[in-house]
């Protein structure tokens, strides 16, 4: 009798041995097709969703065009200075079409003129600090586009700027 009962222990004992190695099996399964599941999601966002944000950004760049134009050295005498004046060199940029282009071309000296008379307007104290160009810049933007009746001018260039 006692063989019986040894041989019934083994069969309990081999029988939970395989209900843990099929559990184990069972879990690592489940765990791998979460994990698989997870990395494809991942992987389809970045392929399609990220990919169309960086792709219709690019797109908008490469629609607008730019053509520019130099206007020539400009020297202008400060308002309120006591022998204070600018020297600058300015290109404007504008969107790359054949009316635009014969427009700026046949209008070059009313934009030369109306930077003259706004850069004129400007004191050694609006002209001098580090961030002035970019305020100098958005303000002949508009006092051209304004002279022009069109927002023409998307962007102004100082290639030299000077001031004593």
């Amino acid at each position: 009798m006692a063989l019986r009962k040894t041989k019934n222990s083994n069969n309990d004992n081999n029988s939970s041995e395989k209900k843990g190695i099929s559990s184990f099996i069972i879990v690592f399964v489940i765990m791998l097709v979460v994990f698989l599941l997870g990395a494809g999601l991942a992987f389809g966002y970045f392929k399609f969703f990220a990919a169309d944000k960086q792709g219709s950004q690019k797109e908008s760049e490469k629609e607008i065009i730019l053509s520019g134009m130099e206007l020539g050295d400009i020297v202008v005498n400060l308002d309120g200075s006591d022998g204070h004046f600018l020297k600058t060199k300015i290109v404007i940029e504008y969107p790359k079409d054949k009316k635009i282009e014969e427009m700026v071309k046949e209008k070059k000296s009313h934009i030369i003129e109306t930077v003259l008379v706004t850069l004129r307007e400007k004191t050694i104290e609006e002209v001098s600090p580090p961030n002035a160009t970019e305020k100098l810049k958005e303000e002949l933007i508009n006092s051209i586009n304004n002279r022009l009746n069109e927002k023409v001018v998307k962007n102004i260039i100082f290639t030299q700027y000077i001031v004593q």
